[in-house]
């Protein structure tokens, strides 16, 4: 609790500070976006959720605004990381915090179809990017820029995003086509490992090792889409080391517990580290002798699988005490005393990791891996719950809560990457004397329909322990099998007692005919219009219907909205864009 607190802090110090009218912070808005990558974890884990919503999507109008997209990539012509920073990365930031929305889907469309171009089957039959130096007019692929690099796969931020939401076929197909290009220079070394080569020339596909960079979460994604091991090998050729670019709970997901286990705990012990020792640059006389080694950072991510392999709280002690500590020690640097808007941070996955069962997003992750998010019936109830997720599969969860304060908490737990379908959820409550994570002998058992976006309420006795296990007890309607029908801010315009509506086909499923309802703020339905059956948008370009109706007279819009109500029997992949407030 007290490191999110700092994290808080720091991103609503510069929404508070910094973020002037149009949605601009002052580092330029290319690395304006490289900050924003803390504004999406720090809302889900229950932290400020609409104010810091609302400055991520001003942020994300603003790179519209100023004309920095052309054909859905980097109006600039620039290099692979820098193409990513003029907008892909935060309209991926944005697609996580403003899940379903119909703008951020049909954004994440265009971008998606500028692939089709930005990437090609070379003569080796590999699927490849084409170029490191391209926009979205013009494309490099002459020497040197005709190569792709380990951060290529940036520009997949919002097709890896809008085939999780939706199933794409199309992006589905090329996403794999890139991974299976990627396993192709896996080359075995003189020593007996494998090692990916990830920097390749397109036209020869020849290919040269790259320390800068990963394409693990293509792999990641691939596996994920497929279920096909041959995604995971990569992971298993860089071993334990991996478990911190895998998002989920790859633990338990992958049932590593046993054949990484040891080396994970050992890699927590003192004196351990992320990295190996980085020796400085030589000097003049062509050596290192001038200056001792660089002591890197204390291994953060393995202090957290300690824990997760073997329940001992005392590796959170030493990893939560060392980010306090750097936190602390640079809170000034990270805020007033900055020295540039992109240079700034706050550790903040292990804390996913602890309180949303995975990764939702660091920088340059890409793939969302966290089971559930958080928001609390009152402002500032995260800070006064510890939240400890030992376990997060897609059909099972463990969640321990200790409410620290003086009288019960309620929080919206709201599910992620969990199968839908027919949830147990059981409870109890109590004092953990003996440090075991169970909260007390009385269990407390429901069941609950829980899938992505939708909410099951819990509440967190005062001064006590309270354990959640949830397990999948009947699975639903897999998300790339339904349609989805969606209406957004921008979509509904009002002229006297007339109403406009846009309503979206967003699936990957057509969708059947559905009304449309015109309801006040009593929830009283005052109108309503069919909506017809719509094409899925598997082609990447927007399908959507605009529709008309009057509101009766007298009829007050004050806090009115309009709602979709789709067919009885029909299925959607999220119910959280069916409406939208006037």
């Amino acid at each position: 609790t007290e490191q999110l607190r700092y994290l808080k802090r720091f991103v609503l110090w510069y929404i508070e500070h910094r973020q002037i009218e149009n949605g601009e912070f002052g580092g330029g808005l290319s690395d304006d976006g490289d900050l924003t990558n803390w504004w999406p974890a720090t809302a889900l884990m229950g932290a400020e959720p609409e104010k810091i919503k609302e400055s991520l999507l001003r942020e994300m109008d603003a790179f519209y605004a100023e004309g920095m997209f052309t054909n859905g990539l980097s109006t600039i012509q620039a290099d692979e990381l820098h193409s990513y920073e003029e907008g892909i990365q935060v309209l991926g930031q944005s697609l996580l915090l403003d899940y379903g929305d119909p703008v951020q889907l049909e954004r994440a469309m265009e971008t998606s179809r500028a692939l089709l171009k930005l990437t090609g089957v070379n003569a080796a039959g590999h699927r490849h990017i084409r170029s490191s130096y391209y926009s979205g007019s013009k494309m490099a692929t002459e020497e040197p820029w005709g190569w792709s690099k380990p951060s290529s796969i940036l520009v997949l931020h919002p097709a890896l995003m809008l085939v999780q939401f939706n199933g794409n076929p199309e992006m589905k197909r090329v996403v794999t086509e890139l991974a299976d290009g990627f396993l192709a220079h896996r080359h075995k070394g003189e020593d007996g490992r494998y090692r990916l080569n990830a920097a390749i020339r397109f036209e020869d596909d020849k290919d040269l090792p790259w320390l800068r960079g990963s394409v693990l979460p293509v792999f990641w994604a691939a596996w994920k889409w497929t279920g096909d091991a041959k995604y995971l090998q990569p992971f298993k050729d860089e071993g334990p080391r991996s478990l911190d670019s895998m998002t989920a709970d790859a633990l338990d997901l992958l049932n590593l517990r046993d054949e990484w286990g040891k080396e994970t705990i050992a890699a927590a012990q003192p004196g351990a580290t992320s990295r190996r020792p980085t020796l400085p640059p030589p000097n003049a006389a062509g050596t290192n002798t001038a200056r001792a080694p660089i002591t890197p950072p204390p291994n953060y991510a393995a202090m957290h699988f300690a824990w997760q392999l073997t329940g001992e709280k005392r590796y959170l002690e030493t990893l939560y005490a060392a980010q306090m500590e750097a936190s602390a020690i640079r809170e000034y640097m990270n805020t007033e005393g900055s020295m540039w808007i992109d240079r700034v941070e706050v550790p903040y996955a292990e804390l996913q990791r602890a309180r949303l069962g995975g990764v939702a997003l660091t920088r340059n992750s890409l793939f969302p891996g966290n089971a559930v998010s958080w928001k609390f019936a009152r402002p500032g109830d995260e800070e006064k719950v510890a939240i400890l997720i030992p376990k997060a599969t897609p059909d099972a969860l463990k969640i321990v809560v200790y409410n620290m304060s003086d009288e019960s908490v309620t929080a919206d737990m709201v599910a992620w990457d969990l199968e839908p379908g027919r949830w147990q959820i059981s409870q109890s409550a109590g004092l953990d004397d003996d440090n075991q994570d169970r909260g007390g002998s009385e269990v407390l058992s429901q069941t609950k329909d829980l899938e992505r976006g939708a909410t099951a309420p819990l509440i967190f006795s005062p001064h006590a322990t309270t354990v959640f296990e949830l397990k999948l007890v009947e699975r639903g309607m897999p998300y790339w099998s339904r349609p989805d029908l969606g209406v957004g801010r921008g979509d509904v315009s009002v002229s006297g007692r007339k109403v406009t509506v846009t309503v979206h086909s967003l699936g990957a499923v057509d969708t059947r005919p559905a009304t449309l309802s015109l309801v006040d703020a009593t929830g009283k339905v005052l109108s309503t219009v069919a909506v017809p059956a719509l094409k899925a948008p598997t082609d990447l370009l927007p399908k959507t219907v605009t529709l008309t109706f009057d509101a009766p007279s007298g009829a007050r819009l004050v806090g009115a909205s309009v709602r979709i109500n789709a067919d009885a029997t029909t299925k959607e992949i999220t119910l959280v864009n069916n409406s939208v407030k006037l």
